[in-house]
């Protein structure tokens, strides 16, 4: 009996300790957001006779596809998330408008306005644009994914920690961002891709494509006899490229701690060693130069 009563004696000393503990060492150190995000805000306008659209965003998404109207169409969702109570009790009657919305010529500009946010509330500005086939799109985006679909002319995105999703574009396409994955599908003029750490997979009509990425494999699927040049890098992982039947490329494909094969049957003359292929398929019409580090190299035949 003596010991039972010992021992939760000491339980509950050690539980006390380690609320003593909790409150004064891990408490001031977590997160002191207070409620839930609450949007504050959401804002539509038209804008008439806009040919290109540039959007700087801080936080949030940025979506953009087609529509069917002549006019480019803006819906911003305000969102607030207060970091302290004071913030939270006075957050649903705040109108935050960090940023500002307007035509300059026929260029569509939204850039974040500093100053206007207070200091105990994080702002996210979710961005849904509806826009005319050709219009060219140029998205800064620090911390947020980032979506075009559609028929849109020169395609520009960059970003920090932001996912780049682009489809069917018809222009050139730029893609830099820091940590983040790019998916691109039917690219009619090519494309030129960076990333420091995400994946990227890419699918080309047309152009030149080029790909780098230091952390990330790279998928590109090389559909049409009219793309011009194919240049894919990465440091960590593997790069596989799909060619179509006919195909016509000059292969310099090389690794250092992988193997590299082909589906295709590499014309005489050519190097083709565990580590490396270099020589024609078809008649070499197309340069295609694929360079990994860490990584398996597959020059695959497409089947579909």
């Amino acid at each position: 009996m003596r010991c039972i009563l010992y021992s939760l004696l000491l339980a509950a000393a050690s539980g006390a300790a380690f609320i003593a503990f909790a409150l004064t060492c891990i408490a001031p150190y977590t997160m002191p957001l207070v409620g839930r995000p609450e949007i504050v805000r959401t804002m539509t306008a038209t804008f008439p006779g806009v040919r290109s659209i540039d959007i700087h965003n801080e936080n949030g998404p940025v979506r953009v596809q087609t529509g069917a109207d002549h006019e480019v169409r803006v819906t911003a969702v305000i969102r607030a998330c207060p970091l302290t109570r004071n913030a939270a009790q006075k957050a649903h009657v705040t109108r935050y408008e960090p940023m500002s919305i307007e035509q300059n010529g026929d260029t569509l500009l939204a850039r974040p306005v500093s100053g206007r946010i207070a200091e105990d509330v994080n702002i996210a500005v979710d961005y849904a644009i509806e826009a005319p086939p050709g219009t060219d799109i140029a998205i800064e985006n620090v911390n947020g994914n980032v979506k075009v679909t559609g028929s849109f002319g020169a395609v520009n995105v960059s970003g920090q920690n932001a996912d780049a999703e682009l489809t069917a574009p018809q222009g050139t396409v730029t893609v830099r961002t820091l940590n983040g994955r790019v998916r691109l599908t039917d690219a009619a003029q090519g494309a030129d891709i960076e990333t420091v750490n995400g994946n990227v997979y890419a699918h080309v009509t047309g152009g030149a494509l080029r790909a780098e990425t230091r952390n990330g494999l790279i998928v590109a699927r090389v559909a049409d006899p009219s793309v011009t040049e194919c240049n894919l890098t990465t440091l960590n992982g593997g790069i596989t490229v799909v060619l179509s039947d006919p195909c016509s490329v000059a292969v310099d494909a090389k690794t250092q701690h992988g193997r590299a094969r082909s589906d295709w049957p590499v014309m005489t003359g050519a190097e083709n060693v565990l580590q490396r292929i270099a020589g024609t398929i078809g008649s070499g019409n197309m340069p295609l130069r694929m360079e990994t580090v860490n990584g398996n190299i597959w020059i695959a035949r497409d089947t579909s």
